[in-house]
């Protein structure tokens, strides 16, 4: 019977084979900004790997088990999104805010998790950017076929009344933006956009070599989020590049 920590080895073996032919360090302090990224992205393949191959931590032992791979892709989102902070929308740093250290991060995440009874967050709850304000719905499309999911827009369904509103504010904050604002917002959503696919891409290309096989519907349960919030980065380019375009004739 396959083990989560059978599993887990797996995909810290494929992550340090991918690392070293990055040749990006295990050591977060010595990586840069773009390298830092690479290593989130990283990560969350590896997390995705483990969730589709064993299904997430239910156990107490599973969660243990698991939970070095949870915890280092917190502390990467963590200085990830405190680097972005820190430079700002053009690009200025900000001396108010200092740099968190590796230690003082583990120390911040275990704060967040104090008991061993709470379960990780799934790998896909976790993906979604800190500046996209909507919650991504489910997605019936078959994995696979990404190129299909481009075609058919951001038809995604099952959207709870929260959700519609939060998605309603962040829309109406989108209009009322400037036309330099609109671009600093549509390179980021754009960048976004790019990790979400290289994500998905590499998730079926490494699902195929290690099953022999093109993954199925049923196989994609661990993934579908990561669909649902691609297609919403897509339909809000499309926001933007119409919004510009309309004060560029006004």
């Amino acid at each position: 019977m396959i083990t989560i920590r059978a599993v887990q080895d797996e995909a810290i073996t494929r992550l340090t084979e991918k690392r070293d032919t990055d040749h990006r360090s295990e050591n977060l302090e010595m990586l840069s900004s773009e390298q830092l990224t690479e290593e989130k992205a990283s990560v969350q393949r590896a997390l995705l790997y483990l969730e589709s191959m064993y299904g997430r931590p239910a156990s107490r032992e599973e969660r243990d088990a698991a939970r070095p791979l949870y915890d280092r892709y917190r502390l990467i989102k963590r200085l990830v999104n405190r680097a972005n902070s820190i430079s700002g929308p053009c690009g200025v740093a900000n001396s108010q805010m200092p740099t968190i250290l590796e230690h003082e991060a583990l120390a911040i995440v275990g704060t967040t998790t104090p008991s061993t009874d709470i379960s990780p967050p799934s790998a896909t709850s976790m993906i979604q950017s800190p500046t996209d304000t909507t919650t991504a719905s489910s997605t019936t499309t078959t994995t696979g076929q990404l190129s299909a999911d481009d075609s058919e827009g951001n038809n995604t369904g099952g959207t709870s009344t929260t959700a519609n509103t939060t998605s309603s504010s962040a829309t109406e904050n989108i209009h009322s933006m400037t036309a330099d604002e609109l671009w600093q917002h549509y390179d980021a959503t754009r960048e976004e956009k790019k990790e979400l696919r290289r994500t998905i891409k590499d998730f079926e290309q490494q699902f195929e070599e290690t099953t022999g096989r093109k993954m199925l519907k049923s196989d994609r349960k661990s993934i579908e989020d990561t669909y649902a919030l691609y297609k919403q980065k897509k339909a809000k380019l499309r926001l933007i590049d119409a919004l510009f375009k309309k004060q560029m004739h006004a």
